[in-house]
Parts: C-alpha cells; sequence; structure tokens
C-alpha cells in the first residue's frame, strides 16, 4: 500500500506503508520520513497529520468488524 505525495510544489515523497497480519488481528506500518527541507515543526505536523489518519483507520476497520458481527 506504498504510495507517492504530490506536494503543493511539485515534489513527490514516498510513503511505505504495510499491513501484516498479528495472530487474529492486523498492524498497520507507515513511515513517516523526516526530509531535510522540513523543520521540526513541519515534521510535528506531518506526523499528526499521520496520527489522525490512523486513527480515523482503526475507527472505520472497528466499525466494519461490528457491522460484520451483527450481520
Amino acid at each position: 500500500m506504498d504510495h507517492d505525495v504530490i506536494l503543493p510544489n511539485g515534489e513527490i515523497n514516498y510513503n511505505p506503508f504495510r499491513a501484516m497480519k498479528n495472530v487474529k488481528r492486523s498492524e498497520v506500518i507507515l513511515t513517516v520520513y523526516h526530509v531535510s527541507r522540513m523543520s521540526e515543526e513541519e515534521y510535528k505536523s506531518d506526523i499528526q497529520v499521520v496520527k489522525t489518519d490512523l486513527n480515523k483507520l482503526k475507527s472505520n476497520l472497528e466499525r466494519k468488524i461490528k457491522e460484520d458481527l451483527w450481520n
């Protein structure tokens, strides 16, 4: 599920994203690189955006599991 993000300036950032089985569940891992052109504040902001996105993914998957159990 790796993907490229195209920034407003046209630069492309590669983002490795993995989903792995872990017993009865799965884990996802998204690598956030601290590239040299990024300030510490931009890097921390980027991490917060990724955390928000991963929490949304978790919520959506948990909701889907509950729906499937009731159907």
